[in-house]
């Protein structure tokens, strides 16, 4: 699929009318969440592997992978209601006739991943935008560990700010940092602590793998 297609697949995709500033709950834009998945599939991370999306929300990456070819995709998130819209999406991207028939199969799960009886099974790729940790200081570390438990290879997306911390605590898990991408990301007035009505911040894309890979 040519990418301007995948563009307007995902850019079409719902998200939440009432988030949660708990869960710190933001739409990946589209344009970002794109060239991730163009540049994982040119990577060899989709086609034909197993692939999750942790704290997938309206599940753009999960379904972007489905549409690119993953074998099977797992799309994890603690709120029913994320589980629900991204049901959703998927059904409205399988109506575009320019998705056809993808042979993949997409799984859903509502699951709290920081919980330690959480059991979900082992993918070769993971996809997550997790939370920040501006409401919740470290709520991100649940996700980089489950992640780096789960997967081989893991695309991460985080608040630029935070790359310190970010390198040395995939170091620390046995990572291994492959590449980074920056992007400006938009946040536009969301909850009621935002004070301006459109805020543009820094955001860092991380590839990791788990364990002593070369390449």
């Amino acid at each position: 699929m040519r990418r301007r297609h995948l563009e307007m697949i995902i850019s079409r995709m719902k998200d939440l009318e009432d988030p949660d500033p708990k869960l710190e709950q933001y739409l990946t834009p589209t344009h970002i969440a794109v060239d991730i998945l163009v540049n994982a599939r040119e990577n060899g991370d989709i086609e034909g592997k197993k692939v999750a999306e942790l704290g997938c929300g309206g599940a753009p990456f999960g379904i972007g992978s489905w549409i690119l070819g993953a074998r099977e995709v797992l799309c994890v998130d603690i709120d029913p209601r994320c589980i629900k819209l991204a049901m959703n999406n998927l059904e409205q991207a399988g109506t575009d006739p320019r998705v056809g028939n993808p042979p993949g199969r997409v799984e859903f799960e509502q699951m709290d991943i920081s919980d330690p009886a959480s059991d979900l099974p082992l993918v070769d790729t993971v996809f997550m935008n997790p939370p920040f940790g501006s409401q919740s200081r470290r709520a991100d570390r649940p996700f980089i560990r489950e992640a780096m438990r789960m997967g081989n290879t893991i695309y991460s997306l985080h608040n630029g700010v935070t790359r310190p911390f970010l390198l040395k605590e995939i170091d620390r898990l046995g990572g291994k940092v492959l590449d980074e991408e920056t992007y400006r990301m938009g946040i536009d007035h969301r909850y009621h602590f935002h004070t301006k009505e459109r805020l543009l911040i820094d955001v860092i894309l991380l590839r990791y793998r788990v364990g002593d890979i070369d390449g």
